[in-house]
């Protein structure tokens, strides 16, 4: 993979992102404990995790590894790459993962409201073509 940036920086800026992006989801890893997992393959030494915070930790890796290789190709955003991020981001954790909501969701205390199911693809495919065009 061809980056401006190097690969120490990348790697930090996965640990990261993977750690903060979690926690917002209620992942109780430190930021340390991310970096064990993605930087030495190693699991974190306390106990009272789930392997379900290990695996979604541990599939930011896959995730972020998947959209530098379409970047690198050049490829454009496309409603298939998001499906494909997320099928990879929820990999042993989800048993749909990569596929549009059927339901309706709602975010408890926001002031807005999600989308509707029937609404996703178009708007997916809405942000990718700003997306592309951005690029």
């Amino acid at each position: 993979m061809d980056s401006p940036y190097s690969e120490e920086y990348l790697k930090d800026v996965l640990i990261r992102f993977a750690y903060h992006s979690t926690g917002i989801e209620g992942n109780t890893l430190t930021l340390n404990d991310t970096r064990l997992i993605l930087a030495y393959g190693q699991l974190p030494s306390e106990k009272g995790h789930s392997l379900r915070e290990v695996f979604e930790v541990e599939n930011h890796r896959q995730a972020f590894d998947y959209l530098f290789k379409e970047a690198a190709e050049k490829r454009p955003f496309s409603p298939l790459i998001v499906r494909n991020f997320h099928k990879l981001l929820t990999d042993h954790i989800l048993p749909d993962g990569g596929q549009y909501k059927i339901l309706p969701n709602y975010i408890q205390g926001a002031e807005f409201k999600t989308a509707e199911p029937f609404e996703v693809s178009n708007k997916i495919q809405t942000w990718c073509n700003q997306l592309n065009q951005a690029f």
